[in-house]
């Protein structure tokens, strides 16, 4: 956050894009995008990536819910299998692992299984 600021406040102060990007070395992009964002919202702070809630497996989170229900457990090596071959869905099934509160599908530490939680 103090290099944002550091870089804004250079420009403010009547400096080009391109003289922050030497002075602070990053690059003009990275300059351009932080004096964008300072004037589009007044802060630097980073803005949230991705979208909340929307996920390649949401669309799918009945049909994996019922796959667990049937087998009981299974694996995420498994469901990511199975959600290619019968749903035509292209999953890393480590990127199935995120916050139970939150996931279609997590990891249970040193187990590797499934559970529904949506």
């Amino acid at each position: 956050m103090e290099l944002r600021q550091r870089v804004v406040a250079h420009v403010e102060a009547g400096n080009t894009h391109h003289s922050a990007a030497t002075r602070f070395d990053v690059s003009v992009k990275f300059v351009n995008d932080m004096v964008k964002l300072k004037r589009g919202t007044g802060s630097l702070a980073p803005t949230r990536q991705g979208h909340r809630g929307i996920g390649k497996l949401t669309p799918h989170k009945d049909w994996v819910r019922a796959q667990v229900d049937a087998k009981g457990e299974i694996t995420l090596d498994e469901m990511a299998a199975r959600l290619q071959a019968e749903r035509g869905v292209s999953v890393a099934p480590t990127a199935c692992c995120l916050k139970p509160e939150t996931s279609l599908i997590t990891n249970v530490p040193g187990t590797r299984s499934v559970a529904g939680y949506l």
